[in-house]
């Protein structure tokens, strides 16, 4: 039986150590049953949850032309995280006459063995949104206590060393300038023109007019929330 090997990590802290390790193992499964490994397909920093992935989308391509009877997988998992689009792209390969396997996980190609597979990419995607719940729960929590919880600092405020937000008295002054003005009736259009005019950069962002209007949105800016004892969120 002819197969291909299909490889992937996300961008979420693995290496390409990883795609080794997927294919070794996915290798000693093809020997161990006797099977001709042709091709190996290879998404390297791509999320499962969705299949915008050039190596997925030429292999479902290459399915269509009967050069292998089956795709190995380290894991289900490694073939999406997607519980629908995983299913559809499986879809595909069964049209195609072409059977995906994993590696570690022993499920047959039989009514029960697809059962337990489908079973396997639910609990992929429950990981992953599971997951994400966490992370957002722990943003929120850092939040709360006005911690930063990394990437671009907000306008109007700095960071101190214990990572905490405090009010920035150089740059807190613009986010109160844009509530003002607006307030005052001014467009968001007139109040980036004024800050462009002024040479003041809101954000490293290229379209400010955009930023202008993310911080008279943003609950960092907006909402009533005390960063310590004796401060207050700029601009209430």
């Amino acid at each position: 039986m002819n197969v291909v090997i299909y490889a992937r990590f996300s961008s979420s802290g693995q290496r390409e150590e990883s795609i080794e390790g997927q294919v070794k193992v996915c290798t000693e499964y093809s020997e161990r049953n006797n099977y001709t490994i042709i091709d190996t397909y290879i998404d390297r920093a791509m999320t499962g949850k969705n299949d915008n992935r050039p190596s997925l989308k030429r292999l479902l391509a290459d399915s269509k032309k009967n050069i292998f009877d089956a795709v190995i997988v380290y894991s289900i998992d490694r073939f999406g995280r997607n519980l629908m689009q995983s299913l559809v792209n499986e879809s595909k390969l069964q049209q195609n006459g072409v059977a995906l396997f994993s590696a570690t996980e022993h499920f047959t190609n039989d009514p029960a063995g697809r059962f337990y597979r489908n079973m396997m990419m639910a609990q992929a995607q429950y990981y992953t949104d599971e997951l994400s719940v966490k992370i957002h729960r722990g943003m929120d929590i850092n939040a709360e206590k006005c911690l930063s919880t990394g990437g671009n600092i907000a306008l109007g405020y700095k960071v101190d060393k214990d990572k905490r937000f405090q009010i920035d008295p150089e740059t807190a002054p613009i986010v109160q300038f844009i509530f003002e003005s607006y307030a005052n009736g001014k467009t968001v259009t007139e109040i980036t023109n004024q800050l462009n005019a002024q040479g003041i950069s809101v954000a490293c962002h290229a379209k400010r007019k955009k930023v202008t209007r993310k911080i008279q949105k943003n609950l960092l800016w907006v909402k009533k929330q005390p960063l310590d004892e004796n401060q207050e969120a700029v601009a209430m």
